[in-house]
C-alpha cells in the first residue's frame, strides 16, 4: 500500500479550489485565485525579495488531464525519445514567482513545445507570464505568452534557431479554465509532488 503524501496545512483540501469545466463563474474563479494568492503570500510575504522556483514533470500534467491531447502526445513522445537516447532529463514545467508589489505577484512558466513533422522536429521554448493582482473587488489574473529559441532537428542535426536576434514579444492571451487549474496545480505539485493524487480535471 502506497503511503499518502504528507500535505502541509497551506495545501490541505486544495482539490476543492479547482474550477469544474462547467463552472466558470466569478465566484469559482475568485475562490481559486484567492487560494493561489494565499499560497504565494505565505511563500513570498510582503516586504521580502524572495523568488521561488518550482519544477514539475510535464507528464504529471498529462496524468491530471490538464493539457490538450496534442500537448499530451508531445510530452509522452519526448519522454520516450529521451529514454531511448539514454538522456536523464525529463520534460519539465518550470514555474518561478515573486512579489512585484504588495498587491501583485508575477508568475512565469516555461516549457518546451515540440511539433513533429517527419523527418523534421521543431522545438520552441514557451514562456507564459502571469500577473496575479489583488484589489478591493477581489483578484485579477492576466496572461501573456511568447515562443523563443525556435530550432529544427532534422537529418540527425540541430539547425540554427529561427529567431537568433533575441526574444519575441509577449502577446496577451485569453484565459480558460485549464489555464487557472494548471497554474494552481503546478504550484501545488511543485511544492509537494503527487499532492493532488490521481485527480483528473
Amino acid at each position: 500500500m502506497t503511503e499518502r503524501v504528507k500535505i502541509p496545512p497551506i495545501l490541505d483540501g486544495i482539490e476543492h479550489f479547482f474550477i469544474e469545466p462547467e463552472d466558470i463563474s466569478d465566484s469559482s474563479r475568485g475562490r481559486l485565485l484567492g487560494k493561489m494568492w494565499e499560497i504565494l503570500d505565505t511563500l513570498c510575504p510582503a516586504g521580502s525579495a524572495t523568488e521561488v522556483t518550482l519544477r514539475v514533470p510535464s507528464d504529471r500534467l498529462v496524468e491530471l488531464g490538464l493539457v490538450s491531447e496534442r500537448r499530451a502526445g508531445e510530452i509522452t513522445g519526448r519522454k520516450i525519445r529521451k529514454k531511448q537516447e539514454a538522456q536523464s532529463d525529463e520534460p519539465l514545467n518550470i514555474v518561478r514567482f515573486h512579489r512585484t508589489s504588495p498587491d501583485v505577484f508575477t508568475i512565469v512558466k516555461t516549457y518546451v513545445s515540440e511539433e513533429q513533422e517527419r523527418p523534421i522536429r521543431i522545438d520552441k521554448v514557451v514562456e507564459e507570464k502571469m500577473l496575479l493582482e489583488r484589489h478591493k473587488g477581489g483578484f485579477g489574473f492576466s496572461v501573456w505568452k511568447r515562443e523563443d529559441n525556435t530550432h529544427l532537428h532534422t537529418l540527425g542535426q540541430r539547425w540554427i534557431q529561427a529567431n537568433p536576434s533575441g526574444k519575441s514579444e509577449l502577446q496577451e492571451v485569453k484565459q480558460n479554465v485549464k489555464d487557472f487549474n494548471r497554474t494552481l496545480a503546478l504550484i501545488a505539485e511543485g511544492l509537494v509532488p503527487e499532492c493532488l493524487g490521481p485527480k483528473s480535471f
